[in-house]
């Protein structure tokens, strides 16, 4: 049996239903759940996270709109050598909260790529908004950071290509 998912970073938030105007909250990551992040989605450290959400009704009854800006402060491994790349992360967000379980996906229906904001779903008038922050945090982040002192112009080709016997070479150089 699988265990349960427990986030991370946990800020669940209860959606009133008499929600008039908009509400605005800061979330600050402490140092377990910057730890727990940073094992998660495979970074060196999380140095620190925040996230300002603002939360409004939608005009359809039992929709809100979650805009969101958060910051933080990451460590990754280089693709090259390993080494400590620091790296500072801005990020935004807006989502579209619908009440309700995520439905699969039918083969071939891509309609949901036509919607001009992204929706996450919540049950029982409460959302964790500190997880959809996460989960936006990992799509911010550099997919293939390089140490600075790192020169790829030996491996790449002319015609832009990576030349395989080049990156065996460098690999090889690395290892001695």
């Amino acid at each position: 049996m699988t265990e349960p998912f427990l986030p991370e970073f946990s800020r669940v938030f209860h959606l009133e239903k008499g929600l008039t105007k908009a509400v605005q909250f800061n979330a600050k990551a402490h140092e377990t759940e910057c730890t727990a992040l940073a094992k998660r989605f495979e970074l060196l450290d999380i140095k620190n996270f925040s996230v300002t959400f603002t939360i409004e009704a939608s005009r359809e009854a039992g929709e809100y709109e979650v805009k969101g800006s958060g910051h933080a402060d990451v460590v990754q491994a280089c693709v090259v050598t390993l080494k400590d790349v620091p790296e500072h992360v801005d990020f935004s967000f807006h989502t579209k909260l619908v009440h309700g379980v995520e439905k699969p996906l039918d083969e071939g229906d891509y309609s949901f790529l036509e919607e001009e904001i992204d929706v996450d779903y919540y049950q029982n008038s409460h959302v964790d908004l500190g997880e959809i922050a996460a989960q936006y945090l990992a799509l911010s982040l550099n997919p293939y950071p390089r140490a600075e002192d790192v020169d790829t112009s030996q491996y790449i080709e002319k015609d832009g290509g990576i030349s395989k016997d080049n990156v065996f070479n460098l690999l090889q150089k690395l290892k001695s």
